[in-house]
């Protein structure tokens, strides 16, 4: 038998409790004591006569003082989560809070650990379920103490890296679907540790949101973006200049200086403002659409165009997608992942088309679905299909063969021999390439024309030639 506990430890003798459980619950974006007493009381433990609430933050700590069985606090645990992903009015203001549990038990067949133990645990618990997902509990287990070590080693790797040089912008093409002619770029954020090789972001980007380290990071990432763009402008000149995509993350977005970041990384680099593409996530313009709205409206007035990444996995309705000041939208890659959503990927393709903001969708990886968007009226892609992320110097080279393939076309037009069209594909291939069959790069010729499967380019060769 076991009991909740939440609390944050004030003078509370909890090693003199048998049979109870430590809940922390951690808030997203606003403070605890907004909203934690009564959708705690309502929706996961009634009995409100026995229960502790101790309030530090963002952090609502709660003390059950009824034994239940295990699964009894699992389940108001969810049913908490549930009530807190709903979203609340606070101050005239809508706000989805989100939260995420920690529990540490503390039954007849555990061990009673001292006060300060227990609300360790409970904190390492919750932790993790920040961590791995927002809006999600987990309970301790001893197992987690060495995870949260190596998470602590790999923030002061984090830092090391800030100050050594050691993070990377890579770039992926978004391509026009009609004739897969190149749009833009999305820059993205790679870390090559000394030691442990290639840290994926999903391990250090939400470190470094937790940390505040993405401020400086974000800030660094505007700066070589915007760099890169006008490098590949000026070398790459077209008659429609290549767009250079931003993400920005919500700690960046709720940060004082990120329309001054924004403004000085334009200014010293010198790129035009409607080249860049600041891309923001749904649930990030959500979780305050009062300031993601105002903030957004300072990032327009510079001149740079808005896109809402990720739609469709978060909790937007149309009210408030005519609020945001947004470009683009992009279209999340799940809306891929299999036949059965065509009709939902046809109805957002629709809803950009209604709104005149343009839609990219993420994550194609099979000819028949860039075919099938095609048919759908989407008029932008992204993914392994065209191409994977890539260093600035795969970039040019990847832009080197795109400019090749369109002069082929244009020279097509005119019928042009085929032999010319041979010679042109042979030199375009022994030029990046050289004589290394492995390369991945295939040209062909047929009927007078030439076809280059550039989304074939090897990064890793490339990388390797640097």
């Amino acid at each position: 038998m076991h009991a909740p506990v939440v609390t944050t430890g004030r003078d509370l003798r909890l090693d003199l409790f048998r049979g109870l459980a430590l809940w922390l619950i951690f808030l997203d974006h606003i403070p605890s004591n907004v909203v934690a007493w009564g959708t705690i009381r309502n929706y996961g433990l009634s009995d409100a006569s026995e229960i502790f609430i101790f309030i530090s933050g963002y952090t609502a700590s709660l003390v059950y003082g009824r034994a239940i069985q295990q699964h009894g606090f699992v389940i108001a645990a969810a049913r908490i989560l549930r009530a807190l992903d709903l979203p609340v009015e606070i101050d005239g203001k809508h706000v989805f809070p989100r939260a995420s549990v920690g529990i540490c038990l503390v039954g007849e067949d555990v061990d009673t650990p001292a006060a300060a133990e227990l609300l360790r645990n409970a904190d390492v618990a919750m932790y993790m379920a920040k961590r791995d997902s927002k809006g999600s509990y987990r309970v301790f287990e001893p197992a987690m103490h060495e995870r949260v070590l190596a998470r602590l080693e790999l923030r002061a790797d984090l830092q090391r890296a800030i100050d050594e040089d050691e993070l990377e912008v890579h770039y992926q093409p978004v391509v026009r679907l009609d004739g897969r002619v190149m749009y833009g770029v999305e820059a993205l954020l790679r870390w090559t540790h000394p030691t442990r090789g290639n840290i994926p972001p999903l391990q250090f980007i939400p470190l470094a949101e937790e940390t505040g380290l993405i401020i400086p990071i974000g800030r660094w990432v505007l700066g070589a973006a915007c760099r890169e763009g006008v490098v590949i402008h000026e070398r790459f000149a077209r008659e429609d200049p290549l767009t250079i995509s931003v993400n920005l993350s919500v700690r960046q977005l709720q940060s004082d200086t990120i329309v001054a970041d924004v403004r000085d990384a334009l200014e010293a680099s010198g790129l035009p403002a409607s080249s860049l593409v600041l891309e923001i996530t749904e649930s990030v313009m959500m979780a305050d659409t009062e300031l993601a709205v105002s903030r957004l409206g300072d990032l327009k007035a510079l001149g740079v165009r808005l896109a809402m990444d990720d739609f469709g996995t978060g909790y937007s309705s149309l009210s408030y997608l005519g609020r945001f000041p947004v470009d683009i939208l992009k279209m999340d890659r799940s809306f891929l992942a299999s036949g059965e959503n065509d009709s939902l990927a046809a109805a957002v393709i629709a809803l950009g088309a209604s709104l005149a903001l343009d839609v990219v969708a993420e994550g194609i990886e099979y000819p028949e679905q860039a075919s099938s968007l095609r048919e759908l009226g989407c008029e932008l892609g992204q993914g392994f299909l065209f191409a994977r992320p890539m260093a600035h110097d795969a970039l040019h080279e990847y832009l080197e063969v795109d400019d090749a393939s369109d002069a082929c076309a244009r020279d097509a037009e005119t019928e042009l021999p085929k032999r010319a069209l041979d010679g042109l594909a042979l030199r375009v291939e022994d030029a990046l390439l050289g004589p290394d069959e492995d390369s991945r790069l295939h040209v062909s010729t047929t009927s007078g024309s030439a076809s280059y499967a550039r989304n074939e380019i090897s990064v890793s060769r490339s990388n390797a030639s640097r």
